[in-house]
C-alpha cells in the first residue's frame, strides 16, 4: 500500500497556563491507529520531534506541544508543577480529538507528564512510550544543584555563560551529529529564558517511582545513553513488567540524528 507524506501544520490551543504552541502532523488519507501526544523535555520545544513527527503521521494523527513556557508556548505566571504543565496540555488533546484515546510519547520531563495524564485522566490516554525517567537519588539532585542546573542563569557582559551552555550542548551530544543540531538546540533553551529551570524543578519535584508503581496503563520504556541512563535502569526493579529497551547509542538530539531509528522503535511499541 502506497502511503503519503503527511500534511504537517502548526496552531495554538488556549490552555489555562495561556495557549500552547503545537506542531502537527495528520494522514492525508483515513487515519490507521490511535492518535499520538508527544511531550518533549526540558528545556526544549515540539522541534525536537519535527521529523519523527513527518513519520508517524503517515498513518496517524500526531501532535506535539510546546510545554508552557518553553518553545513559542505562553511563559506561566508561576512556577508549575508536573500536574499543572499536565492539565494544561491536557487541553490540546481535547481540542483535537476529544472523544479519542491518545497514545503519547514522553521524553525527559515529558515522560513524568505523560504519567500524570494517565494517571489523573485514564481514559484520556491508552499507551505510553516513556524515554529516559528522573528516578534520581537525593545525592544525584544535590549534584545537578551543584551545576547550576536550578536557578536562573546568570550572564555576563563576556559571554561566558553562553559559551559554558553552547561546549554543554556539545559535549552530550551523539558522536558524529550535527552542530546544527546543536545550534538549534541552543536556540530553544535560550527561547525559556530565565525561568527554563522551571520544568528540571518541576522533574525533579515529581515522585516519579510512586506514580510509575501506580500506573495501569500499558506502557514502555526506552533507555537512551544519556544523562538519566542510569536513572532509567532503575525502573526495571520497579516495574519489571514493562517493556524495557535499552538505547545506548542515543544521546541527546537522538530524535533529529537518527529519525528512522526512532520511528522504526517506537511506532512498534505504539501498535502492540
Amino acid at each position: 500500500m502506497l502511503i503519503s507524506s503527511p500534511r504537517l501544520t502548526r496552531c495554538y490551543v488556549d490552555t489555562p497556563l495561556g495557549q500552547i504552541h503545537c506542531r502537527v502532523a495528520e494522514p492525508t488519507g483515513k487515519a490507521l491507529f490511535p492518535p499520538v501526544l508527544c511531550l518533549h523535555m526540558t528545556a526544549k520545544s515540539s522541534w525536537s520531534y519535527q521529523l519523527l513527527l513527518e513519520l508517524l503521521g503517515t498513518t496517524r494523527l500526531v501532535v506535539a506541544p510546546d510545554t508552557p513556557g518553553f518553545g513559542m508556548s505562553d511563559p506561566p505566571a508561576r512556577q508549575p508543577n508536573i500536574s499543572d504543565y499536565s492539565d494544561a496540555l491536557s487541553a490540546v488533546p481535547n481540542h483535537f480529538a476529544p472523544d479519542a484515546t491518545w497514545d503519547a510519547v514522553g521524553c525527559h520531563t515529558g515522560a513524568l507528564i505523560a504519567i500524570d495524564m494517565a494517571l489523573r485522566r485514564p481514559q484520556m490516554i491508552g499507551r505510553l512510550v516513556l524515554v529516559a525517567l528522573s528516578l534520581l537519588t537525593e545525592t544525584e539532585i544535590r549534584e545537578y544543584r551543584a551545576l547550576g542546573l536550578l536557578k536562573p542563569r546568570v550572564w555576563d557582559d563576556a559571554g561566558e555563560a553562553l559559551l559554558a551552555l553552547w561546549k554543554l550542548l556539545v559535549r552530550v551530544r551523539m558522536p558524529g551529529s550535527s552542530l546544527a543540531v546543536c545550534a538549534r538546540s541552543l536556540a530553544d533553551t535560550l527561547l525559556a529564558g530565565d525561568n527554563g529551570w522551571w520544568g528540571m524543578q518541576a522533574a525533579f519535584e515529581f515522585p516519579t517511582a510512586a506514580a510509575l508503581k501506580m500506573l495501569k496503563h500499558p506502557f514502555s520504556i526506552i533507555n537512551p545513553g544519556d544523562d538519566l541512563c542510569v536513572a532509567t535502569r532503575r525502573a526495571r526493579a520497579l516495574r519489571p513488567d514493562a517493556v524495557f529497551i535499552e538505547q545506548p547509542a542515543w544521546k541527546h538530539g537522538f530524535l533529529h540524528e537518527v529519525p528512522d531509528q526512532a520511528a522504526a522503535v517506537i511506532e512498534p511499541l505504539l501498535s502492540r
